[in-house]
């Protein structure tokens, strides 16, 4: 019967970490997909609006090993609650940027909290289950965020033109919202992490800093991997934008 509860437990507990993956990186194409709106309504140049762009890479690529660090010290779910509220509060408020500065900010209130996410959001599903099924526990949490990033231009499209730039922020709290209430009934905790300690050797930067040296050779893969899709990403949709097409065309063009 133990045995039982604590496969149900870790069900669950997936389900959760899957629904807090898709929820957080639903968002993950809207900065692409309203950059055209942004140039427009901003009159920004292609080198001005490639310039959010790298803002949110840079965010990511600089917090997450911290962010990771961080949750390693704690058994509660901080991260894994407050990544999809950043990055859902930030991402809709591109769109109505009033200025470049404001959209800036946006910008990196919507990376930071994808950042925020991901590290504990990973590292959770490990500590869920079994090293027996640690990979196709992995690949069903990635579904999530992959399902989400297809999604998430059309999502942004449709929200925009039926509810228009004001809505946004309220209506894509909404999930946050539900999804947080699924964290604070079903996990509170996450099982079987506790606060890390360590030795000195592998504490703080010195410790960041090995792992990063030992991951150096996939990282730089994923580097150039990533650079040359968020490059067709980022250009695409103002080329499409500049020839006249509609914002249902730039959405459409992330699912082709």
């Amino acid at each position: 019967m133990e045995a039982e509860n604590s496969k149900t437990n870790t069900h669950k507990g997936l389900a959760i970490l899957t629904i807090g993956h898709f929820i957080n990186d639903v968002h993950a194409a809207f900065l692409p997909t309203f950059t055209p709106i942004l140039m427009m309504n901003l009159g920004l140049s292609i080198t001005q609006a490639s310039m959010l762009t790298f803002l949110s890479g840079i965010i990511n690529s600089f917090m997450q090993p911290l962010l990771g660090y961080a949750s390693d010290q704690t058994s509660r779910p901080l991260m894994i609650l407050i990544g999809p509220i950043l990055a859902a509060l930030g991402a809709s408020l591109i769109p109505s940027s009033p200025s470049y500065a404001l959209a800036f900010f946006f910008v990196g209130l919507w990376a930071i909290g994808s950042a925020t996410f991901h590290p504990q959001g990973q590292g959770s599903v490990g500590h869920l289950t079994t090293s027996q099924n640690l990979s196709f526990a992995f690949s069903i949490f990635s579904v999530g965020g992959i399902l989400a990033s297809a999604l998430s231009p059309l999502y942004g499209a449709y929200l925009y033109q039926r509810l228009g730039e004001a809505f946004l922020p309220i209506v894509t709290s909404i999930p946050v919202l539900l999804y947080a209430m699924l964290v604070f009934k079903f996990l509170p905790t996450i099982p079987g992490k506790h606060a890390y300690k360590s030795s000195v050797e592998t504490k703080g930067l010195k410790f960041i800093l090995h792992s990063m040296k030992i991951t150096f050779a996939p990282l730089s893969v994923a580097v150039i991997r990533d650079t040359s899709i968020q490059g067709i990403q980022f250009f695409m949709p103002i080329a499409i934008a500049a020839k006249g097409e509609q914002l249902e065309t730039l959405a459409k063009y992330y699912l082709s």
